[in-house]
């Protein structure tokens, strides 16, 4: 790559893209449901959106079901439990997502031997175990955030980049 970019030139300021994932407050109303990436998007580097959509979609549709059985309609509060438990399962992923991005959470897993039961917890989530995880699984899993968020306080920053010469 070095040979190949060695007379490029950049064009643009360098930036960063932050964070665009999204949670709705609500996801349903009167007669509505939001499901999918209408109701909650997170980052798609795991690909969880497809396992979000697809359990979201299928909760919704029974809490529709329910309403529909019981009273002929969809009102809003039909809709508490859907929201609440797709709220918890986003959750449950999104501060590995994010730790994805961070270098510190990245050697933990990747410069070092990660600790057996704190790797499987993690890798649990990342596969989908959100819903009804053991509680072991929830244990380890924030025995991990707890090690990231202690290591990234005794973080040195980086050293700077020496500065390439224009001469």
């Amino acid at each position: 790559m070095r040979a190949y970019l060695a007379s490029a030139r950049r064009v643009t300021g360098v930036s960063a893209v932050s964070d665009y994932s999204f949670t709705s407050e609500r996801h349903g109303g009167d007669g509505w449901a939001l499901v999918g990436d209408a109701a909650t998007f997170l980052d798609p580097v795991f690909s969880t959106g497809v396992f979000l959509g697809m359990s979201a979609g299928i909760r919704a549709a029974k809490a529709v079901d329910a309403a529909l059985r019981a009273k002929s309609r969809v009102h809003a509060a039909d809709f508490t439990a859907y929201g609440r438990t797709t709220r918890r399962m986003v959750g449950r992923f999104r501060p590995f997502v994010y730790g994805y991005y961070d270098p510190v959470f990245t050697r933990m897993f990747c410069e070092k031997e990660p600790i057996d039961a704190l790797r499987a917890a993690v890798t649990s989530v990342l596969a989908g175990d959100v819903e009804e995880p053991a509680l072991a699984v929830r244990f380890f899993n924030r025995m991990t955030l707890f090690l990231f968020a202690l290591a990234r306080r005794f973080e040195r920053p980086p050293e700077p980049a020496p500065l390439a010469s224009t001469v």
